[in-house]
């Protein structure tokens, strides 16, 4: 069975997690680290020859890969997604500028593992409107939304050393001085210490060691700096340093840890918010677009489960569908992991009611490991909705995607700042949503009124064969009509047909947020940073052309092979060769 909207299965009545390795007599502390913006190929162990990662790195020769694991396509709904288990697009969540408050009815994850007896605390970015901790999630400790202990940022940037004026802790707004990744990693250090010496002995941690880099502004203190060679391009210089100084802070949580001998009963989660943005320092390892568009660029982002107790600790890659919704289940379930069967049931099919589209994750974990290293399965096909959104849209089974885009993204006002809003560009209306139900229609007449209206325009790609996603099938299946083009038009139909439902369901959501007063009613006007971002990538030649003017992966362009970095993320084998160099350099 599935779902109504058809992104996850529909839990079975069995569903139990049960560790290959060993299963836990109490819920496994859960660090998760959240990078903000990272290109795809910017950890050392992802594919990276000049920026260094050596602490994660350590983590990842250890670690179950999730490397077709894909997310919202900016920070705001991959959080909320995070949190909720729910797309940012269900939520009310729009690229204008202005966040809804979660419903109350929205279960969040702290409040599931505080349910499971978790201490749970957010160090670093939240990103979502803090009316929601204050109104409808109130519980936890003065932040709100579940969190016991808060410290950090609620906006979507901040400067490193000036501070958002959101800076708290425990929502009591401070004024510090420091680098922000430097003082998160001392308030994660912290809270690991504290909740070792209280001797919660019935209570796990939670942390959420939400890092803000290397989210722009480009800023990075002169000690990471000086680590940099001086004849490297100067904005990759300041990316290195900042995600070096990233995987430092991960190196001191990670540590604490170990000090409080909490290490070895930990699951630790690493994942980036979204793909890395269109810059010269970034580097998305040749996958086109970057953060704010569906293509892979944006979407695609290196993630991994750290938990030897369960899980062993040799080097497996799971190829199975994964997206940020499915945190929620995973990490829900992890945190029942302790309870007997029949809890875990409980557990699972009340995660089901109120999380439909996300999906546990641990049964390609487990099967990963279980395959003792041999050639992992492709992945299933998997109905998944990438996006919905004014600008652009996505969805995605198997190895099949279909992007809509309105066609005013290709033709922007220059006098506008990238910050300002689109005159006229309504950021609550969802393109093609008006297209009508297939009817009698046949796939290819219902594809050509699709890519024949004039304010869309239609893609399909098949990632699997064309993971940079260079070239768009929908024209030649329309044109050629074969047997095998019938199968895949009726397969393009049947996506075309659920980014329609998706799209409807979207504006009923938003609706209902407006009409709670969670989402004030006024005008939402699209902001041309997202409408840019279509621009830069949609037609081929022209992201050709972006991509050299650009200069994206400066200093890197052999790291741009999109095929050997995605290879090399879902083999077994060079998984293993690559932990066992890292060994050797350990000792």
């Amino acid at each position: 069975m599935r779902s109504r909207r058809g992104d996850a299965p529909i839990v079975s009545t069995d569903e139990v997690l049960r560790c290959p390795h060993r299963q836990p007599r109490r819920p496994p502390h859960i660090l998760v680290l959240m990078l903000d913006d990272l290109g795809f190929t910017d950890l050392g162990y992802a594919g990276s020859s000049m920026i260094k990662t050596p602490n994660i790195d350590s983590l990842a020769g250890r670690a179950v890969h999730l490397p077709e694991f894909r997310t919202p396509t900016w920070c705001a709904p991959s959080r909320a997604s995070f949190l909720t288990g729910r797309h940012g697009w269900m939520l009310g969540i729009l690229p204008s500028g202005r966040q809804p408050v979660l419903a109350a009815e929205t279960t969040l994850l702290t409040e599931v593992l505080k349910g499971l007896g978790y201490t749970t605390a957010l160090v670093g970015k939240f990103h979502a409107n803090v009316r929601t901790c204050r109104t409808t999630h109130p519980s936890g400790g003065g932040f709100g939304c579940g969190f016991d202990h808060q410290y950090g940022f609620a906006s979507g940037m901040s400067d490193y050393w000036r501070h958002h004026r959101s800076w708290s802790r425990d929502g009591v707004r401070l004024r510090e001085r420091g680098y922000v990744t430097d003082l998160l990693a001392a308030e994660a250090e912290r809270v690991i210490t504290r909740h070792a010496a209280e001797k919660k002995a019935n209570s796990s941690l939670f942390l959420w060691l939400s890092l803000s880099a290397p989210h722009t502004p480009l800023q990075a203190p002169d000690e990471w700096m000086r680590r940099q060679p001086a004849a490297w391009d100067p904005l990759l210089r300041v990316y290195a340093a900042m995600v070096g100084c990233a995987d430092a802070a991960v190196g001191r949580a990670v540590s604490a840890l170990r000090r409080a001998k909490m290490f070895a009963t930990s699951l630790v989660l690493l994942v980036s918010d979204n793909g890395g943005p269109v810059l010269p320092s970034v580097c998305n390892g040749g996958l086109r677009g970057g953060k704010g568009v569906p293509f892979d660029g944006g979407v695609r982002v290196p993630a991994f489960v750290h938990w030897p107790a369960c899980l062993g600790d040799a080097p497996r890659a799971a190829r199975s569908a994964a997206h940020m919704v499915d945190v929620f289940r995973t990490l829900s379930a992890a945190g029942g992991a302790a309870l007997p069967p029949h809890g875990q049931r409980r557990l699972a099919s009340r995660l089901q009611r109120t999380a439909p589209d996300s999906a546990s994750l641990w049964p390609a974990l487990t099967a990963a490991v279980a395959s003792g290293g041999a050639p992992p399965p492709p992945p299933k096909r998997r109905l998944l909705t990438l996006e919905v959104s004014a600008p652009v849209s996505a969805v995605m089974r198997g190895r099949w995607k279909l992007i809509v885009a309105d066609t005013r993204c290709l033709a922007l006002p220059r006098a506008l700042n990238f910050s300002e809003a689109v005159p006229g560009f309504d950021a609550t209306a969802m393109v093609l949503d008006g297209l009508g139900d297939r009817a009698n229609r046949s796939a290819a007449e219902w594809l050509r009124a699709a890519r024949g209206a004039a304010a869309a325009e239609v893609q399909l790609f098949d990632v699997g064969r064309d993971p940079a996603e260079q070239r768009d099938l929908l024209g030649d299946l329309l044109a050629q009509g074969g047997r095998d083009d019938a199968k895949r038009l009726q397969t393009a139909a049947t996506l075309l047909g659920h980014y329609v439902a998706a799209a409807r369901a979207a504006r009923r959501a938003l609706a209902r947020t407006q009409r709670d007063g969670r989402l004030d009613s006024s005008k939402h006007l699209l902001i041309k940073w997202f409408a840019k971002q279509v621009e830069y990538c949609w037609a081929r030649r022209h992201w050709k052309k972006q991509s050299k003017f650009l200069r994206l992966c400066v200093g890197r362009e052999a790291e741009r092979n999109v095929s050997r970095t995605v290879a090399g993320l879902t083999s077994h084998s060079r998984l293993r060769r690559w932990a066992a160099g890292l060994a050797q350099t350990d000792t």
